[in-house]
């Protein structure tokens, strides 16, 4: 477990901009603020899974403003869903007047792509958290769900696996299963949005699990440096022509994509205490990287510095 933001450590002066950055890391960029005069208390925890991660935020009431400022300079790209544990809130977007109330035991997905106005009381939840390319799905899927996550047959499963996790989340996300339990759940969280938003029998459903099958099977075989259209193919019984259209479709490149995550998982390498001691060019050879040079190239080109660089500033 990693403990992101424990503000008994700061002063009450200090605590409403600590929380925000901490916020900003776990979530999306928003404005902080604080309802009640009580003394400000927020303990954000994580805990890693590779590329997927689990969270817990307590805290006092407070409120959360994302302005249209903000979701233009939001470009990380994740998404969130939690399970509110105790104490309730609300959102409201800013293209509607329907306040959305979530009670203890519901499920909270916000729909970052609008600016809104969230409101919790005092109390906790407990989120999932992953990069939105896992989920093969359009990023139209995700936002569209985001307002009628009930209608999905997948709610109730959703709601008892994040619950679960909950209960105990060190020792689930410390054992030898645990990647497979990040990536477990990212597949159901694609089962919950997919079926929130369209019909089943759809064209664009049936798209969306193709392309889900193709990021699936990617995901397992990143370190294969031979990874590629014809090995997906061979897999999956498909086309290599069938696979790039279907990509396109889904709104990626293959080719693209495989770097992306590629890198995604370098970097949280990188970033892992308990890998300090472990040469970048393995960290590199890990993740499908056929070469040090190569890799580090690539990922100044998306990070903007080089792999020794974020790791000097990022570890745990």
């Amino acid at each position: 477990m990693t403990v992101l933001l424990d503000t008994s450590r700061f002063t009450p002066a200090e605590r409403i901009e600590r929380v925000s950055i901490a916020l900003e890391s776990t979530t999306a960029p928003c404005r902080v603020s604080f309802t009640d005069r009580s003394p400000v208390s927020v303990r954000v925890s994580a805990w890693d899974c590779g590329s997927v991660s689990f969270w817990r935020n307590e805290a006092t009431s407070m409120r959360m403003r994302r302005t249209e400022a903000h979701v233009r300079q939001d470009s990380d790209g994740r998404v969130a869903i939690a399970v509110q544990e105790r104490g309730g809130s609300a959102i409201m977007y800013s293209n509607s007047s329907r306040v959305e109330d979530r009670h203890p035991g519901d499920l909270i997905l916000a729909d970052l792509t609008l600016p809104y106005e969230y409101e919790q009381s005092t109390g906790s939840v407990f989120c999932l958290s992953f990069p939105g390319e896992m989920l093969g799905l359009r990023e139209s899927a995700y936002s569209a769900a985001a307002h009628r996550l009930k209608a999905s047959p997948v709610y109730e499963l959703m709601r008892r696996h994040l619950l679960g996790i909950a209960r105990d989340p060190e020792t689930l996300t410390a054992s030898h299963g645990a990647v497979d339990l990040g990536l477990a759940s990212v597949n159901l969280a694609r089962a919950l949005i997919a079926t929130t938003t369209v019909d089943r029998g759809s064209k664009a459903f049936l798209a969306d699990i193709a392309a889900a099958r193709i990021t699936d099977f990617v995901d397992l075989h990143l370190g294969d440096s031979d990874l590629d259209a014809a090995m997906i193919g061979r897999a999956l019984h498909l086309s290599e022509r069938t696979i790039y259209k279907t990509c396109a479709d889904a709104g990626f490149r293959l080719e693209d994509d495989i770097i992306a995550r590629r890198l995604a998982r370098a970097r949280a390498d990188l970033e892992s205490a308990s890998l300090r001691g472990e040469p970048i060019g393995a960290i590199a050879h890990r993740w499908g990287f056929k070469d040090a040079s190569h890799f580090s190239r690539r990922f100044r080109a998306r990070y903007g510095c080089s792999p020794r660089e974020w790791r000097a500033t990022h570890i745990a």
